[in-house]
Protein backbone atom coordinates (compact mmCIF):
# COMPACT_ATOMS: atom_id res chain seq x y z
CA UNK A 1 0.00 0.00 0.00
CA UNK A 2 2.89 2.61 0.58
CA UNK A 3 3.96 1.98 -3.25
CA UNK A 4 1.01 3.05 -3.84
CA UNK A 5 0.95 6.06 -1.86
CA UNK A 6 4.56 7.03 -3.15
CA UNK A 7 2.48 7.58 -6.79
CA UNK A 8 0.07 9.53 -5.27
CA UNK A 9 -2.38 7.07 -5.44
CA UNK A 10 -4.91 5.12 -2.95
CA UNK A 11 -6.01 1.76 -2.55
CA UNK A 12 -9.75 1.71 -3.60
CA UNK A 13 -11.69 -1.81 -2.30
CA UNK A 14 -14.64 -3.44 -4.51
CA UNK A 15 -17.36 -4.33 -2.42
CA UNK A 16 -17.48 -8.22 -2.82
CA UNK A 17 -21.11 -8.62 -1.90
CA UNK A 18 -22.25 -7.58 -5.61
CA UNK A 19 -19.21 -7.03 -7.65
CA UNK A 20 -17.76 -8.88 -10.28
CA UNK A 21 -20.99 -10.90 -11.01
CA UNK A 22 -20.63 -11.98 -15.03
CA UNK A 23 -23.07 -11.09 -17.59
CA UNK A 24 -24.39 -8.07 -14.56
CA UNK A 25 -23.82 -4.54 -14.68
CA UNK A 26 -24.94 -2.48 -11.89
CA UNK A 27 -27.83 0.51 -11.94
CA UNK A 28 -26.41 2.24 -9.36
CA UNK A 29 -22.83 2.81 -8.13
CA UNK A 30 -21.71 4.32 -4.85
CA UNK A 31 -18.08 5.60 -3.85
CA UNK A 32 -17.12 6.18 -0.14
CA UNK A 33 -14.05 8.48 -0.27
CA UNK A 34 -12.21 8.67 3.17
CA UNK A 35 -10.36 11.45 4.08
CA UNK A 36 -7.81 12.52 6.85
CA UNK A 37 -8.43 16.29 7.58
CA UNK A 38 -5.12 17.28 7.64
CA UNK A 39 -5.73 21.08 8.68
CA UNK A 40 -9.26 23.58 7.99
CA UNK A 41 -8.99 23.40 3.87
CA UNK A 42 -6.96 20.96 3.50
CA UNK A 43 -7.68 17.01 2.96
CA UNK A 44 -6.19 14.16 2.05
CA UNK A 45 -7.40 10.95 0.71
CA UNK A 46 -7.07 7.42 2.93
CA UNK A 47 -8.98 5.14 1.21
CA UNK A 48 -11.93 4.47 -1.45
CA UNK A 49 -14.18 1.69 -1.32
CA UNK A 50 -16.60 1.41 -4.48
CA UNK A 51 -19.57 -0.74 -4.04
CA UNK A 52 -22.24 -2.16 -6.86
CA UNK A 53 -26.79 -2.10 -6.22
CA UNK A 54 -29.68 -3.26 -8.70
CA UNK A 55 -27.42 -5.24 -10.54
CA UNK A 56 -29.60 -6.43 -13.88
CA UNK A 57 -28.05 -9.34 -15.84
CA UNK A 58 -26.83 -7.86 -19.89
CA UNK A 59 -28.23 -11.27 -21.19
CA UNK A 60 -31.61 -10.33 -23.37
CA UNK A 61 -34.65 -12.31 -21.98
CA UNK A 62 -35.90 -15.77 -23.81
CA UNK A 63 -38.00 -14.55 -25.59
CA UNK A 64 -35.48 -12.45 -27.35
CA UNK A 65 -33.02 -15.33 -27.59
CA UNK A 66 -31.54 -15.32 -24.10
CA UNK A 67 -29.80 -18.35 -22.98
CA UNK A 68 -31.88 -19.96 -20.45
CA UNK A 69 -29.37 -21.29 -18.21
CA UNK A 70 -27.86 -18.48 -17.61
CA UNK A 71 -30.59 -16.26 -17.23
CA UNK A 72 -31.73 -18.64 -14.26
CA UNK A 73 -28.39 -19.01 -12.62
CA UNK A 74 -29.00 -15.28 -12.49
CA UNK A 75 -32.51 -15.52 -11.20
CA UNK A 76 -31.24 -17.35 -8.26
CA UNK A 77 -29.17 -14.43 -7.30
CA UNK A 78 -31.77 -12.42 -8.00
CA UNK A 79 -30.78 -10.89 -10.77
CA UNK A 80 -33.29 -10.16 -13.42
CA UNK A 81 -33.01 -9.19 -17.20
CA UNK A 82 -32.22 -5.25 -17.92
CA UNK A 83 -35.29 -3.17 -18.90
CA UNK A 84 -34.67 -3.81 -23.32
CA UNK A 85 -35.91 -2.14 -26.49
CA UNK A 86 -38.52 -3.93 -28.84
CA UNK A 87 -35.56 -5.37 -30.47
CA UNK A 88 -34.41 -7.27 -27.77
CA UNK A 89 -31.25 -5.12 -26.64
CA UNK A 90 -30.27 -3.17 -23.49
CA UNK A 91 -32.71 0.06 -23.32
CA UNK A 92 -29.74 1.92 -21.81
CA UNK A 93 -26.52 1.73 -20.05
CA UNK A 94 -26.87 4.38 -18.01
CA UNK A 95 -26.13 4.25 -14.17
CA UNK A 96 -26.78 6.31 -10.95
CA UNK A 97 -23.69 7.49 -8.88
CA UNK A 98 -23.46 8.21 -5.36
CA UNK A 99 -20.29 9.86 -4.14
CA UNK A 100 -19.86 10.32 -0.20
CA UNK A 101 -16.99 11.83 1.80
CA UNK A 102 -16.44 10.42 5.12
CA UNK A 103 -14.15 12.13 7.80
CA UNK A 104 -12.18 9.01 9.42
CA UNK A 105 -12.32 9.30 12.95
CA UNK A 106 -8.92 9.33 15.36
CA UNK A 107 -8.50 5.62 15.67
CA UNK A 108 -9.07 4.87 12.09
CA UNK A 109 -6.54 7.63 11.04
CA UNK A 110 -4.02 5.89 13.67
CA UNK A 111 -4.80 2.36 12.21
CA UNK A 112 -3.58 3.62 8.73
CA UNK A 113 -0.65 5.18 9.84
CA UNK A 114 -1.63 8.82 8.38
CA UNK A 115 0.36 10.30 11.63
CA UNK A 116 3.63 11.57 10.88
CA UNK A 117 6.32 8.95 12.83
CA UNK A 118 6.67 11.39 16.10
CA UNK A 119 3.04 10.66 16.82
CA UNK A 120 3.53 6.96 16.86
CA UNK A 121 6.80 6.98 19.18
CA UNK A 122 4.79 9.09 21.20
CA UNK A 123 1.74 6.98 21.51
CA UNK A 124 3.44 3.30 21.72
CA UNK A 125 5.82 5.04 24.48
CA UNK A 126 2.59 5.77 26.51
CA UNK A 127 0.82 2.22 25.72
CA UNK A 128 4.40 0.45 26.91
CA UNK A 129 5.05 2.67 30.16
CA UNK A 130 0.46 1.95 30.61
CA UNK A 131 1.19 -2.11 30.72
CA UNK A 132 3.88 -1.83 32.48
CA UNK A 133 2.83 -0.02 35.27
CA UNK A 134 -0.03 -2.02 34.98
CA UNK A 135 2.26 -5.25 35.24
CA UNK A 136 3.67 -3.34 38.38
CA UNK A 137 0.92 -2.41 40.09
CA UNK A 138 -0.69 -6.22 40.31
CA UNK A 139 2.90 -7.09 41.59
CA UNK A 140 2.81 -4.61 44.05
CA UNK A 141 -0.55 -5.91 45.10
CA UNK A 142 0.28 -9.10 45.34
CA UNK A 143 3.05 -8.89 47.44
CA UNK A 144 1.06 -6.52 49.67
CA UNK A 145 -1.52 -8.90 49.95
CA UNK A 146 0.16 -12.34 50.09
CA UNK A 147 -0.34 -14.86 52.92
CA UNK A 148 3.06 -16.45 52.48
CA UNK A 149 5.65 -15.89 54.99
CA UNK A 150 8.48 -16.03 52.69
CA UNK A 151 7.25 -14.66 49.34
CA UNK A 152 9.63 -15.18 46.08
CA UNK A 153 12.05 -12.77 44.94
CA UNK A 154 11.06 -10.65 42.05
CA UNK A 155 12.99 -12.02 39.04
CA UNK A 156 12.32 -9.50 36.26
CA UNK A 157 16.22 -8.18 36.38
CA UNK A 158 18.03 -10.99 36.33
CA UNK A 159 15.53 -11.83 33.65
CA UNK A 160 16.45 -9.08 31.69
CA UNK A 161 20.12 -9.88 31.85
CA UNK A 162 20.07 -12.93 30.70
CA UNK A 163 17.92 -12.46 27.51
CA UNK A 164 19.98 -9.45 26.67
CA UNK A 165 23.38 -11.03 27.09
CA UNK A 166 21.94 -13.69 24.69
CA UNK A 167 21.00 -11.76 22.31
CA UNK A 168 23.70 -9.32 22.07
CA UNK A 169 26.23 -11.86 22.46
CA UNK A 170 27.02 -13.31 19.38
CA UNK A 171 29.19 -16.82 19.10
CA UNK A 172 30.63 -16.51 15.76
CA UNK A 173 32.54 -19.70 15.72
CA UNK A 174 29.88 -21.68 16.57
CA UNK A 175 27.81 -20.55 14.04
CA UNK A 176 30.49 -20.70 11.44
CA UNK A 177 31.27 -24.47 12.00
CA UNK A 178 27.24 -25.00 11.85
CA UNK A 179 26.57 -23.40 8.54
CA UNK A 180 29.71 -23.19 6.90
CA UNK A 181 28.30 -19.42 5.52
CA UNK A 182 30.05 -16.81 3.62
CA UNK A 183 29.93 -14.38 6.68
CA UNK A 184 32.51 -16.57 8.32
CA UNK A 185 35.56 -15.80 5.85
Amino acid sequence: MNKLRDHGLIPVSVGSEKGGHRHAIPRKVKIELNYFQVSRGVKRLVEANLYFDDLCTTQQPEQYGGNAKILDMMKERGIFPCDVDVNGNIKTQGYNLEIQYNPLAWFELVNSFEFGGAVYMVFFTFMGLAIFSMGGFAYVMNRLFTKLRHPPQFMGISFVKVKLNHSWMFDHSHYCSIHHSNYCY
